[in-house]
């Protein structure tokens, strides 16, 4: 720190303000320099060099006036007094006392060690005053204003610059923090969704379910009339047909993925009600309209007389007794008669006679088309 008083300071300004008086006022130095002197001696507070540029600007092509009206710059005041300056000091030096205080409670050492080393350099500036005589000081600034700019600036400008700090590490931590509850928040919310989403699937899966059953198990089916190009139900236990559709559920007609015909849903469940009763031991027997063994789905057209005997064709649920041949069978249709009999083409079988339609032509099965043999 500048351990100079201020009329110290303003006594060795006066190099300074004749070298700026001088630039602008070329002639007459020595009377320049005397005003100068004037200026300095009379005045009790500092001047600035905006002060001073104002100054000549005015008087710039007026020399002789500038330096005759040298006193408008005699005790023009740049500064505070030397008590307002002290009211000040106190007002700082508390303030730096009650931050020390925080920071020892805090336990940060290495700050709290920066601001009593500044608050004892404040002191010892300000004591520079102290010895004076209250009654003899000039009305101008003194020892007390370098004091509180030294705690301004080291003290309270610092620890703004901390607090600053500290205060945008919270937003940034706090930010991550909200940040990541959202995410599992988020989180949890797509699990419920997916939770209340597999609920809803399920039961309307049950729903559909237990519609499908009842369709499956019910004694009216849906059939196709085809002189009048129309569908009718029949109930195979009463053995009543209508037009109208029945008011409980039936099983529908659909179409094959194969060849596109219509088909009744669960074409499985016409194999069972189509048995006869054999006598035990007996496998089941062969009836118009069975279906292939293999797809369960498509009407047999041919049975292969030797896969009912091979171990490896499967077990007695593929197999029917013809009671035309009086032996065992294996139905299939040509689509899966053609692809489990690759490697077996030795096998002999029996063309099933079918109506026509659906891809088969009238005296038995399908036909090469061009040499008309099944």
């Amino acid at each position: 720190s500048d351990p100079r008083s201020i009329q110290q300071c303003i006594a060795d300004s006066e190099e300074m303000l004749f070298k700026r008086f001088s630039k602008v006022i070329t002639t007459g130095s020595s009377r320049t320099k005397a005003a100068v002197k004037a200026v300095v001696s009379e005045s009790l507070f500092p001047h600035t060099l905006q002060q001073l540029d104002a100054y000549l600007k005015k008087y710039a092509d007026k020399p002789e006036l500038a330096r005759e009206s040298v006193f408008e710059l005699i005790n023009k005041r740049t500064t505070h007094t030397w008590v307002e300056e002290l009211k000040v000091f106190k007002l700082m030096r508390h303030t730096s006392h009650v931050i020390g205080i925080l920071l020892r409670v805090l336990k940060l050492k290495k700050l709290h060690r920066v601001v009593f080393t500044v608050g004892r350099q404040a002191d010892s500036i300000a004591k520079l005053s102290s010895a004076l005589d209250p009654s003899t000081r000039l009305g101008c600034s003194g020892h007390e204003a370098k004091a509180a700019w030294l705690l301004r600036v080291q003290v309270i400008e610092l620890m703004c610059n901390y607090l600053a700090s500290t205060v945008l590490i919270q937003k940034v931590y706090r930010k991550y923090r909200l940040a990541s509850k959202w995410r599992v928040l988020l989180k949890r919310r797509v699990l419920a969704v997916s939770v209340i989403q597999r609920s809803s699937r399920r039961t309307l899966a049950c729903m559909l379910a237990r519609r499908l059953r009842a369709q499956r198990e019910s004694e009216w089916e849906q059939l196709w009339n085809p002189a009048k190009s129309m569908l009718y139900y029949y109930n195979y236990v009463t053995k009543k047909s209508q037009y109208p559709e029945p008011d409980g559920p039936f099983r529908p007609l659909v179409r094959d993925r194969c060849s596109a015909a219509l088909i009744q849903a669960w074409p499985e469940v016409d194999n069972h009600r189509g048995v006869h009763a054999l006598l035990p031991g007996m496998a089941r027997a062969v009836v118009t309209g069975t279906l292939c063994a293999v797809c369960g789905v498509r009407r047999c057209l041919r049975e292969c007389l030797q896969c009912a005997n091979d171990k490896a064709s499967g077990d007695d649920e593929s197999r029917f007794y013809d009671v035309t041949t009086q032996a065992y069978v294996v139905p299939y249709c040509f689509a899966c008669f053609v692809k489990e009999h690759q490697h077996r083409q030795e096998h002999e079988f029996i063309v099933m006679n079918g109506e026509s339609g659906s891809g088969e032509y009238e005296g038995g099965g399908l036909r090469c088309c061009l040499c008309e043999e099944p």
